[in-house]
């Protein structure tokens, strides 16, 4: 199964018609293997992972678009879950559905879970470390490596 990464890239251009199309070949050879003497080589394709897809995204200037971390419920301890669910974990959260929390990371000590809730510590140091200002937990989720996981 191919592996995805999300590299958020800003450009800076010039006053004109923007051609998605041209854009995305463009980051695509970029991305491929261009190298600083612009020479592409068969070593090249064997030591590095193929680029198979390039999604171009255009997006108006003065837009913010916040970044959300999602994982499993299952990196949270029952304890830590039932305080969430009861707002008693010390942070600011919002119910998502039946099966799950949204929390908004800010720079906020009145939003920062308490010490002894390590596992919850332990995501926030995560979306941080990403640059996310959400965290989703949802049963559904994947788990990540790095983070623990409980069975409840």
């Amino acid at each position: 199964m191919p592996q995805q990464i999300q590299i958020d890239v800003i450009l800076t251009l010039e006053d004109g018609p923007i051609n998605a199309s041209a854009m995305r070949e463009s980051v695509r050879f970029f991305l491929q293997g261009a190298r600083r003497d612009g020479q592409i080589t068969p070593e090249d394709d064997q030591e590095h992972a193929m680029l198979t897809d390039v999604e171009v995204r255009l997006v108006s200037p003065g837009l913010e678009l916040p970044r959300m971390l999602v994982l499993s419920t299952s990196h949270l301890r029952q304890e830590t879950a039932q305080l969430l669910e009861a707002d008693e974990a010390g942070v600011i959260r919002h119910e998502k559905g039946e099966y799950g929390w949204i929390i908004p990371i800010i720079d906020n000590p009145s939003n920062e879970p308490p010490p002894n809730l390590t596992d919850l510590v332990g995501i926030y140091g995560l979306a941080r470390s990403v640059g996310a200002t959400w965290i989703m937990l949802d049963r559904d989720a994947d788990t990540v490596d790095g983070l623990e996981t409980w069975e409840w």
